[in-house]
């Protein structure tokens, strides 16, 4: 059967779902070797029944891709090697940058603020480039919604927050926007890169670029669209991945 995995941060977007929903699975990995196990940003340990560590067989979202990718900074720098992301800065900011300033582990926005340059970095926190989304414009911040090979594409919509340079996580969506192509592809390529297979990358999309900020392994499920795209391709992804092999 499909398993979803999450944990107690994760608790909320997962129940939406429908699926087999637990926060770990007891006994050793090979319990489960003809279940597809998907983790919802549950990076929790696993061992086999030789006690070694060891990941489930089918599993979507792997625990080193979910680890990997919550260390914001160097997954940053994975990114940059195949999509467009912020200038990024590890330990000082120079003059004349304003930047967005993260710890190196984060949800949902918390511990972000934005400075202006000069200034060194604290242990813990990496800093991006501040880019503006100019209103007028094709500009707009976007969430590219991802499973398997298949992609949703939703505009942030400003909702209570009336700050107009926050953290945009508690902020909507709007989906009869026109997006390009590109966004979808790219977006898959930073999931490959990263080693998902489910989750959510949130993009600027300024002058006609897009610029990866970073992608979630347990994305909010707010809108029915979200909850219907994954309810529709989390199986699909699953047989595209491992074939009759595995049981959905």
């Amino acid at each position: 059967m499909l398993r979803l995995i999450a944990y107690d941060g994760t608790k909320s977007s997962a129940v939406k779902l429908g699926f087999s929903l637990t926060y770990d699975l007891p006994g050793p990995v090979e319990d489960y070797d003809q279940d597809v196990i998907i983790r919802w940003g549950n990076s929790i340990r696993t061992y086999n029944q030789r006690g070694l560590r060891q990941d489930y067989k089918f599993c979507l979202n792997p625990r080193a891709s979910i680890v990997a990718n919550c260390a914001k900074h160097t997954a940053t720098e994975t990114l940059a090697s195949v999509v467009g992301t912020p200038r990024l800065f590890r330990s000082f900011v120079p003059r004349g940058f304003t930047v967005v300033v993260r710890p190196f582990e984060h949800i949902a926005g918390a511990g972000f603020c934005i400075k202006e340059g000069p200034f060194p970095l604290d242990p813990g926190y990496y800093a991006t480039q501040y880019m503006a989304v100019r209103p007028d414009t094709d500009d707009k911040e976007c969430r590219v919604w991802f499973c398997g090979q298949h992609t949703l594409v939703g505009k942030r919509a400003r909702s209570a927050n009336t700050d107009p340079r926050p953290c945009r996580s508690s902020w909507g969506y709007e989906f009869n926007h026109r997006f390009s192509p590109a966004l979808g592809e790219d977006t898959l390529k930073a999931a490959s890169k990263m080693g998902l297979d489910a989750g959510a990358a949130d993009v600027l999309w300024i002058g006609g670029e897009a610029y990866f900020l970073e992608l979630n392994s347990a994305p909010s499920t707010d809108h029915w669209r979200c909850i219907s795209f994954y309810k529709q391709f989390m199986p699909i992804a699953a047989k595209e991945r491992f074939g009759s092999n595995a049981r959905i």
